[in-house]
């Protein structure tokens, strides 16, 4: 299931880049402020239709993890290019992996001033 999760953050990734530009962002150690801004990036739509990029949004604005350094937990780690699953008892933190789907919840609401990550 984390390895599913990994897979679906990429899989979005590369339909983001198809439509608008490859995701490089520089991973910021210890933090999971690039995981957040990167996943975001992937869940924004453009309220207005004629700006909206076809398959946006790539990932479900449900979606929303909290962060984790924690070693005994499955994490989401931001590389720089795409996520890598940390698994129990390596060191990192990244999106903390939830098995039980309590990660889904209302939508994220978008401020009207959202700059997406990258570029």
């Amino acid at each position: 299931m984390a390895e599913a999760r990994q897979e679906m953050l990429n899989q979005a990734l590369h339909g983001f880049a198809q439509q608008n530009y490859e995701m490089l962002f520089t991973p910021m150690d210890g933090s999971t402020a690039d995981e957040m801004v990167i996943l975001r990036t992937l869940q924004y739509r453009d309220s207005d239709d004629d700006r909206a990029k076809v398959g946006s949004p790539y990932v479900d604005p449900r979606y929303n993890p909290v962060s984790s350094s924690n070693t005994a937990h499955y994490r989401l780690r931001w590389t720089g290019r795409m996520y890598e699953l940390l698994t129990p008892g390596q060191a990192g933190a990244g999106l903390l992996m939830n098995f039980e789907g309590t990660d889904f919840t209302t939508a994220f609401v978008f401020p009207p001033n959202f700059q997406m990550a990258g570029r």
